[in-house]
């Protein structure tokens, strides 16, 4: 009985697994003894029961016709799913030995997709996105809440029905929390030279300035701010500017989407359901988070989160309404980036009779540069 260790496999999940084994000592393929083994054969039969989970029997689904040389549909052999779909890594297995074993403890077995008649659902919330950006950046403005659903395709999801995942998503995957009082927010205004400014004078432009961006459309202002002084600079696309420094005086319901998990791996022992959910998720942040040439697309390019963030802005989340959303920084990479949607920084408190509360108190004003 052939072992194998878990420096041999270069799956995070599957590395666990072996370790929970805790087989004796001793690899066949790296011949080393310094790591907990499992036998190649019952490693093997746990990646068959985690590919059960995204893979279906053509037994039970698909017709066989000897006629047409076999199943009437897409099949996949074991070790094809493993290698190729899955894309198992073996990085200690240079000369191809580890592979060739579990290869022969493979079953023979014949696979289908999990539902050969429907995509998986995952790539069929990805394709509807897709087909709603192309609706609001190319064929309708308002009213499009069905627009572009197929009632008799299963496959087909309605506008209104992805923001209702995306909002519904981010809730269930941890996605919607409080950022904390005392937290620092920096906000740029290159070309400001006035030495004591006011907090007004650094907070969101006046409407009948204010300019398409990421998150709201000309006319409607929004908070734009960073997590630290460089990005905020950065985001101006400037190596100089002046910076408001604010810090949060009140808890804040926010979306954020720097806190988005990974997709887990197919063989990890997360859920099919939040599998196929994560994996969405991470589609749609990516794409609303794509550079846009401010002098060419940004009005037709950054519709698609101009509309996501009205919806969100409405939506009846358990702990209340958002204030804003935490994103990624495409100018500054790693970094974060804030949007509150107020335009004057200032929100009614939680109960209904309390007067307005300052959203940022406003510290002091510096240049920043970038070296």
């Amino acid at each position: 009985m052939e072992n194998v260790c878990t420096r041999c496999v270069g799956d995070t999940p599957l590395k666990e697994w072996i370790r929970q084994y805790h087989g004796r000592r001793g690899c066949n393929f790296c011949h080393t003894a310094v790591a907990p083994t499992a036998p190649v054969s019952d490693l093997c039969e746990h990646i068959e029961q985690c590919i059960c989970r995204y893979w279906g029997n053509p037994d039970d689904q698909m017709t066989y016709c000897s006629a047409e040389g076999g199943w009437v549909g897409v099949t996949y052999d074991t070790d094809e799913l493993v290698f190729d779909h899955c894309e198992l890594t073996l990085p200690l297995d240079h000369s191809g030995e580890l592979e060739k074993a579990i290869r022969w403890c493979l079953s023979d077995d014949t696979w289908c997709d999990y539902d050969w008649l429907s995509l998986d659902e995952d790539q069929a919330m990805i394709t509807s996105w897709d087909r709603f950006c192309d609706i609001v950046m190319h064929e309708r403005r308002f009213f499009f809440q069905t627009h572009g659903a197929d009632p008799e395709d299963r496959d087909s999801y309605s506008p209104i029905s992805i923001l209702t995942s995306i909002a519904n998503f981010s809730e269930s995957h941890g996605l919607v929390r409080d950022l904390e009082v005392g937290t620092r927010v920096y906000r740029a205004r290159p070309d400001f030279k006035k030495r004591n400014p006011a907090a007004s004078e650094f907070g969101p432009p006046p409407r009948h300035s204010c300019q398409n961006n990421r998150m709201n459309p000309a006319g409607v202002p929004m908070f734009y701010g960073a997590l630290d002084s460089r990005t905020a600079v950065k985001e101006v696309g400037r190596q100089v500017s002046r910076v408001g420094y604010f810090q949060v005086s009140v808890p804040l319901c926010i979306l954020d989407l720097t806190r988005l998990p990974g997709v887990p791996s197919y063989f990890s022992e997360t859920e099919r359901k939040r599998t196929m959910e994560l994996s969405f998720m991470r589609h749609f942040s990516h794409n609303i988070m794509q550079p846009v040439d401010r002098e060419d697309r940004a009005h037709v390019d950054y519709l698609p989160s101009q509309v996501v963030t009205e919806f969100l802005r409405d939506f009846e989340f358990r702990n209340g309404p958002l204030d804003g959303v935490l994103y990624g920084s495409v100018a500054s990479p790693g970094k974060r980036n804030l949007v509150l949607f107020s335009e004057n920084l200032t929100k009614p408190a939680r109960k209904i009779y309390d007067p307005p509360i300052e959203l940022l108190n406003f510290l002091k004003a510096k240049t920043v540069r970038i070296p």
